[in-house]
């Protein structure tokens, strides 16, 4: 890696995609500079380590795992996390960071980690809509699950420290703000948690929940 010294990494005019197995913050790489276009960071599959806290992003569009068990660690600024296929763990760490998991990712942990109280911090549940969202609290951890899969995302520290919480949760049809989080944890707290490849939402909780899905996810602009 880059050691001694102060080490760039640099991209080129069109769009590039830089792939790694590991990176850590002894590794000397100080700034990488994806350059003009849509450029990306990208695991290689299996289980990858990046740690961008100690390197500086510039024209990064995203942080992709890929497959694997991956460890993912953000950089000082903003970044977009996306841990893919498998049980990663992601960490944004300061700046506006937003974190993206879909059906099909698994069961990621995020640590926010984040004490900042300007920053604005959010997940993405792409292709997922709100009626298939459901929250529970685990000990301290606020946990996301859907019907009929494994898949979970596991906020962990929400009811610890405001820094591991997020200032909101988009579905693809309406976002869910952090003040409304508890108020839809209580109404869910009633009912099983949905939570397998066979486990579904009743009826009876639907309809119970409907009111209060309405009042809570507000409409996407």
């Amino acid at each position: 890696m880059g050691g001694a010294g102060f080490d760039v990494v640099t991209g080129g005019s069109g769009n590039d995609s830089f792939r790694l197995t590991e990176l850590v913050p002894t590794d000397g790489i100080e700034v990488i500079d994806g350059g003009d276009g849509h450029n990306l960071l990208l695991g290689v599959g299996g289980r990858n380590t990046l740690d961008f806290s100690a390197t500086l992003l510039r024209n990064i569009a995203a942080i992709d795992g890929r497959g694997g068990r991956d460890v993912i660690t953000g950089s000082a600024g903003d970044d977009l996390l996306m841990g893919g296929k498998g049980n990663d763990t992601l960490s944004g760490g300061a700046g506006d960071d937003t974190y993206v998991f879909s059906l099909g990712h698994g069961r990621d942990r995020i640590d926010n980690a984040d004490a900042s109280p300007d920053s604005l911090d959010v997940l993405r549940l792409e292709g997922i809509e709100t009626d298939q969202v459901w929250l529970s609290r685990q000990r301290n951890h606020l946990a996301i699950n859907f019907p009929d899969s494994n898949d979970r995302v596991l906020i962990r520290g929400w009811y610890a420290d405001e820094g591991d919480q997020l200032d909101a949760i988009y579905a693809s049809d309406g976002v869910l703000m952090r003040e409304q989080v508890d108020q839809l944890v209580n109404a869910m707290a009633v009912f099983d948690v949905p939570e397998g490849v066979d486990a579904r939402i009743s009826e009876e909780a639907r309809e119970a929940l409907a009111p209060v899905l309405a009042s809570v996810w507000q409409a996407v602009a």
